[in-house]
């Protein structure tokens, strides 16, 4: 991921507290703190209660690797149509786990991954507007 600054790219740095940030310019790499560029006014925190707009939604499986049942979950920031899949590698569905109107909220579906041969599978979650994916690794 990078976060262009003006015409400087910042790439999150590889330290072990994750608190700097490598800035990319012509030729030479400099190290810079979040709290540089905070102080420096380069990138700005919005206050508590700033953001209105709710995360759509967060998913996730387990246990994965699956033998037997899977349960997926996710989360809705709003009501929405889902329709959630389970496809092959090639984006084959081999099943669709949910197709409905939900409500706000957490949400969960188990699965029985035993007529599925092992391997890896993925499931695909879209809403009215977004669509997000996860891996499933079926063992034997």
């Amino acid at each position: 991921m990078l976060l262009k600054i003006d015409d400087t790219c910042i790439m999150p740095g590889t330290d072990a507290g994750g608190s700097l940030l490598r800035r990319r310019t012509d030729p030479e790499i400099k190290h810079v703190s979040y709290q540089d560029l905070i102080l420096s006014g380069q990138i700005e925190i919005p206050e508590a209660g700033a953001i209105e707009e709710p995360i759509t939604y967060g998913i996730q499986s387990y246990p994965n690797p699956a033998r037997d049942n899977v349960i997926i979950k996710y989360t809705l920031g709003s009501p929405s149509h889902v329709n959630l899949q389970v496809q092959d590698l090639s984006g084959n569905s081999l099943v669709t786990l949910v197709n409905e109107f939900k409500e706000q909220g957490d949400h969960e579906v188990k699965y029985n991954v035993s007529n599925l041969a092992q391997g890896v599978y993925f499931y695909v979650l879209k809403s009215n507007t977004e669509k997000k994916l996860g891996r499933l690794v079926v063992i034997r």
